[in-house]
């Protein structure tokens, strides 16, 4: 656990290094991505971090790049499975995303190589800072057909995720207050 978290404690550390500070955090973010890429053996744009805003009213993508400046998703938006994850505080798993109502706007957005594919199946995991919403972190599978995006995911990855949010919640909470993003 502390090759995913460790990127973003020396974040926390560094946060009042005045103008570095943005590139402090866009570096922790992208090690972390990394990290949870590899964990679970993801492309990085299978790994989606989603921040709430400073009134916690909305979730905008800080991972991946490309999703950034997509717009904002409103936490009581009944389509978002991420707002569902964080008004429901607990983690899902789709091994069918096609068949479960979702926000399909975003996978439009061409996040890697070649043409945009769509999610097959998706896992999600809230980031809760002392009893308060940070945000969500997604992990999916992509591809043109369920058997092409890769296995399902289990409950035993879920256990996983969770655990690593519980692990990054604090630490993106510290973050972002310091800097206030």
């Amino acid at each position: 656990m502390n090759h995913i978290t460790e990127p973003l404690r020396t974040a926390v550390k560094m946060a009042d290094n005045g103008e570095q500070r943005r590139a402090i955090y866009e570096d922790a973010i992208t090690q972390t991505i990394n990290n949870i890429a590899q964990m679970f053996k993801l492309k990085r744009d299978e790994v989606a971090l989603l921040i709430t805003d400073s009134q916690q009213q909305m979730l905008r993508f800080v991972a991946p790049a490309a999703l950034r400046s997509a717009g904002t998703i409103p936490l009581n938006d009944s389509n978002s499975i991420a707002a569902r994850a964080l008004r429901e505080h607990k983690g899902n798993i789709s091994n069918m995303l096609s068949g479960v109502r979702h926000a399909r706007v975003f996978e439009l957005i061409r996040t890697g190589e070649g043409s945009p594919k769509p999610i097959q199946k998706m896992m999600t995991a809230p980031l809760f800072f002392n009893d308060e919403p940070v945000g969500v972190i997604q992990l999916s599978r992509k591809g043109t057909t369920a058997a092409e995006a890769g296995p399902d995911f289990s409950l035993d990855d879920l256990a996983r995720l969770q655990a690593i949010s519980d692990n990054v919640a604090p630490l993106l909470g510290k973050l972002y207050k310091s800097l206030r993003l």
